[in-house]
């Protein structure tokens, strides 16, 4: 008697040859509800093409179809769409086992259908919540999820966003608020001894006298703050290597912010954005708290003048980049000061230095020479146009 073989008998090898001739997914998807054995060699065929998810570029129908064989393999989903927030959480705690990080909107009118699934998610270490000021209480459920390190809120009443001062073991948290919404961060943040990154839009910053030489972070690696109300100085943070202040009071100077810690931070700061976007200048005061900074490599903010930079910037040994874009009364003298003496520097943003010009050109050309600097490593200036229409995207190379 002949022995017959029908295509569902054929090795996950030959299926998963067909798999590669379709070239609609559309057409895959098809395939793979027609047997089980089709819906394996989807799963074979795909590999980690779903290990990364954004929900909204495909309707929900394909996603019910893709998650049950493909689950397994996906460690990241993200939706903004508020109508499927729920359904999106269902079939995420149903068939994604692995899943590692889960971002989504949250409403006050479903958030009671959400939380009871979003709590067996276990393996989650990251996840983010985008909400409209809604009262919203997260943090009951967030408590549950053991791995949960990484946090990102967005738009969360204030009372709520305090409340994650009890998730003590988080490693990373930011928060996207408005300014009538400003976080305590002492109040918020204090408990958490494993933080190693902060990002918040606008900052109360209020650190008791007696911790304010203390550390309070001992693991804190990077700060960036929008808008910062400093009430004291920060307190120290002994591995801090990345600071942004974008925005503060105008007459907020960063002398005051760094307080008596500037000096021990010679030697681990090494990046530093000050306010480069507003109309204020660093002057003397703060240059001469700059100058502690010895491991500094990229300096962003605006200086008032020649004498800053010939005075104080030019102890910054090890700076690699500096953008001094809008230092109206910076001219090409400072400058040629800065290139003598820092002579790792390899990218300058002159953009909107309305004192500087190409007369610089010549004379920046010899001392980059003299100080060994080449054109396979050279030091790319970003200019304005009182450096002329060339070349177009008003980016220059020294020496060329």
């Amino acid at each position: 008697m002949e022995s017959t073989c029908g295509i569902f008998d054929l090795p996950l090898e030959v299926l998963l040859m067909v798999f590669k001739e379709v070239k609609a997914e559309k057409d895959k998807l098809n395939l793979a509800q027609a047997h089980k054995v089709f819906g394996t060699a989807f799963a074979m065929d795909a590999g980690s093409t779903y290990r990364k998810i954004m929900f909204d570029e495909r309707p929900i129908q394909e996603w019910k179809i893709i998650l049950p064989l493909c689950g397994a393999s996906v460690l990241r989903i993200v939706t903004k769409n508020v109508r499927t927030t729920v359904k999106v959480t269902k079939l995420a705690s149903e068939f994604c086992p692995n899943l590692e990080e889960f971002f989504i909107p949250v409403r006050s009118h479903f958030w009671n259908h959400v939380t009871p699934v979003l709590s067996t998610m276990k393996r989650l270490k990251w996840i983010g919540l985008t909400n409209n000021y809604e009262r919203v209480k997260v943090v009951k459920t967030l408590r549950m999820l053991p791995n949960l390190r990484f946090l990102d809120l967005a738009k969360f009443s204030l009372p709520d966003m305090m409340a994650l001062k009890e998730l003590v073991d988080l490693e990373s948290i930011s928060v996207v608020n408005g300014r009538k919404e400003s976080v305590d961060l002492y109040q918020m943040c204090s408990g958490m001894k494993n933080l190693n990154g902060i990002d918040m839009r606008y900052v109360d910053i209020r650190i008791p006298k007696e911790e304010q030489d203390t550390a309070v972070w001992p693991k804190m690696g990077f700060i960036r703050i929008g808008y910062g109300k400093f009430h004291t100085q920060m307190p120290f943070m002994p591995v801090l290597k990345y600071l942004t202040i974008e925005s503060t009071h105008p007459t907020m100077k960063l002398n005051h912010i760094l307080g008596t810690s500037v000096i021990k931070y010679e030697n681990s700061l090494e990046y530093l954005r000050f306010c480069p976007e507003t109309d204020r200048n660093l002057d003397k005061a703060g240059a001469v708290a700059l100058c502690h900074l010895k491991a500094l490599k990229i300096l962003e903010c605006r200086l008032e003048n020649d004498e800053i930079i010939g005075s104080y910037i030019i102890q910054l040994k090890k700076l690699e980049h500096l953008n001094l874009q809008h230092s109206t009364k910076v001219t090409n003298y400072g400058v040629l000061l800065l290139l003598k003496h820092c002579k790792r520097l390899r990218k300058l943003n002159l953009f909107g230095c309305t004192n500087i010009n190409r007369n610089l050109l010549g004379p920046a050309t010899h001392i980059l020479l003299r100080n060994g600097v080449r054109p396979d490593n050279p030091l790319v200036v970003q200019v304005g146009r009182e450096f002329g229409a060339r070349p177009p995207n008003r980016v220059l190379q020294l020496p060329e």
